[in-house]
């Protein structure tokens, strides 16, 4: 097996035939003007169907911490197609991951994310699978709504949004975070909830109703909206 430097090599090397500069130039579209996102302009269909077979042909049968040391060497690349993959074997290989795990996830987190993308694909993806599998990990994220850093407060909530399918003793959690991010100006703090909000209510919509009408006058109408997305119209505007 290679070192993790090779293998970022060997994977740009698989990419190149595939960059389409339009379609980078319109994927930046979709980010704000603070938000920092570096991508080659391969399109997220192939650079899974490419991560897939990479992964098949060499990675099934490696460590689990090797995985981690790779990923590690692509967040760092700063490109999402390469965070993309390191991230995508990660998930594989979801039922081996540890809580020792945790702390290098957050160090991603904390370090490397500046877009919205980046923090939905960590969370929704193995630092999510992780707080399901590992319930210890749950008491880790607590402080998040408090952080400096938006996309960890983010992070709080939608991290939550793999279990949240699951598990229903992660709704209190749930509410618990959202509630610390009622006042956050961060639009992308305030989508972040509204989103996982939304997401809960498709599995225990009368307890996330009930939750929102009590809170609807703390929250940002933004996050509300979210929120509400999948109750009838007729809900939607008793609420709002």
């Amino acid at each position: 097996m290679s070192d993790p430097e090779t293998i970022k090599k060997e994977l740009l090397t698989l990419l190149e035939p595939h960059i389409e500069p339009g379609f980078r130039e319109g994927a930046a579209n979709f980010f704000k003007d603070d938000e920092v996102a570096n991508s080659l302009g391969v399109r997220t269909k192939t650079v899974r169907d490419l991560s897939k077979s990479y992964f098949d042909q060499h990675l099934k049968k490696v460590e689990i911490n090797f995985l981690f040391l790779l990923a590690d060497v692509l967040f760092e690349s700063g490109l999402s197609e390469l965070r993309v993959m390191g991230l995508d074997w990660l998930s594989r290989r979801k039922k081996e991951m540890r809580p020792a795990h945790f702390a290098q996830m957050e160090s991603w987190l904390q370090k490397y994310v500046r877009n919205w993308a980046d923090c939905d694909n960590l969370c929704c993806g193995p630092l999510g699978e992780l707080i399901l599998l590992q319930p210890e990990t749950r008491s880790l994220i607590k402080e998040w709504p408090r952080s400096s850093n938006r996309w960890v407060r983010r992070a709080a909530c939608v991290a939550q949004i793999p279990g949240i399918r699951k598990d229903k003793a992660l709704l209190d959690s749930i509410f618990q975070a959202a509630s610390l991010l009622f006042q956050d100006q961060d639009l992308m703090v305030q989508k972040g909830y509204g989103w996982t909000l939304k997401v809960a209510s498709t599995r225990y919509p009368e307890p996330v109703l009930q939750f929102l009408k009590e809170n609807q006058s703390r929250m940002s109408r933004l996050g509300l909206r979210y929120a509400l997305e999948k109750y009838p119209p007729e809900v939607q505007k008793s609420v709002l």
